[in-house]
């Protein structure tokens, strides 16, 4: 990024925040042209905080911002301090949030799953009662399958990529087939899919993209990173976190007693198999992701990543939540 656009950043970010906006007080955290990029702004949020500057490429700006300005202030939700939203080059936008001091989000410790369990299930609950209904992406079932199409597609164009090893092909195969069984059942997968009420989902709840702060009037979950948000199944935000020990994320039964006031038919049975159905979605989208470094010159990282999910997905197919 320029100093000339770097400059005007500076100062639309001065008309939104209540602190000083100095080139020394700029920290650049993370991201690249082509994803978002982070800074720290020290000493411009209330009371001389620091604050986050994300620039959001053009096609999930809209998404964030929809977020932090139609939904989140709707809800009875926990979520960090938002500034505001300034337009960026290249139709991209600039989301102003406090910056969180907190302990990351752990599916090792029960009151964070507790946590989890009572934000999600609020969110999921009230969604409906946002109206108007606010403009979000879909993350129905047509969506993941555009991620198979597309996975399925990336991995017959990189069979010939030179850098994949026998091994490496051999194993791609295997996802090729995966990807067929999918598809052939994927009419009673979208019947399951519809049974369950459209909410508004993060889409991309894990570890990485929550904070736990501990405030006077207790702990509070503050999640982030609404790129993959949009309406879909609550199942999105409920699968396990990625990793061998697939541990859950939330509480089912605290879970349960949240969602209840609005499904007092909802049990742990319905909720174990939408968990089960998050996985398969999630894991789908995330090898979909995966496929598309195959045919560069270093796929090692995408095909060890693949590896993982296809194990998972593998895991959860010898009992299709669809076949209950």
């Amino acid at each position: 990024m320029s100093d000339s656009a770097l400059t005007l950043d500076f100062e639309a970010w001065s008309r939104c925040l209540p602190g000083r906006v100095e080139s020394s007080g700029l920290q650049r955290l993370t991201g690249n042209l082509s994803k978002s990029t982070v800074y720290r702004i020290h000493g411009a949020g209330n009371g001389g905080s620091a604050v986050i500057a994300k620039r959001c490429p053009p096609e999930s700006a809209v998404t964030e911002r929809t977020i932090y300005e139609r939904v989140l202030p709707l809800l009875p939700l926990t979520a960090p301090r938002y500034y505001g939203a300034v337009e960026a080059q290249n139709k991209s936008l600039w989301i102003l949030l406090e910056d969180v001091e907190g302990q990351k989000f752990s599916p090792f410790m029960s009151e964070h799953r507790l946590l989890a369990a009572r934000w999600l299930g609020i969110l999921h609950s009230r969604s409906s009662q946002i109206l108007p209904r606010p403009e979000l992406p879909d993350r129905g079932t047509t969506h993941f399958h555009a991620c198979l199409t597309s996975a399925r597609k990336k991995i017959l164009e990189s069979r010939c990529n030179p850098a994949l090893s026998a091994q490496d092909v051999a194993f791609l195969e295997a996802v090729l087939r995966l990807c067929d069984a999918l598809e052939a059942q994927w009419p009673p997968l979208t019947r399951l899919c519809s049974s369950f009420p459209p909410t508004i989902v993060h889409g991309d709840f894990r570890p990485k993209n929550a904070y736990v702060r501990a405030d006077p009037g207790g702990s509070r979950l503050l999640p982030m990173d609404w790129e993959m948000a949009g309406w879909g199944i609550a199942a999105l935000d409920l699968a396990p976190a990625r990793s061998p020990l697939r541990l859950p994320l939330v509480d089912l039964s605290a879970y349960k007693d949240t969602v209840r006031g609005t499904d007092p038919e909802i049990n742990i049975d319905s909720i174990e198999r939408q968990v089960r159905l998050g996985v398969v979605l999630r894991r789908l989208s995330a090898i979909s992701w995966s496929s598309m470094s195959l045919s560069t010159e270093w796929p090692e990282k995408a095909v060890a990543c693949i590896r993982v999910y296809k194990a998972e997905l593998d895991d959860v197919l010898q009992r299709p939540p669809w076949a209950d």
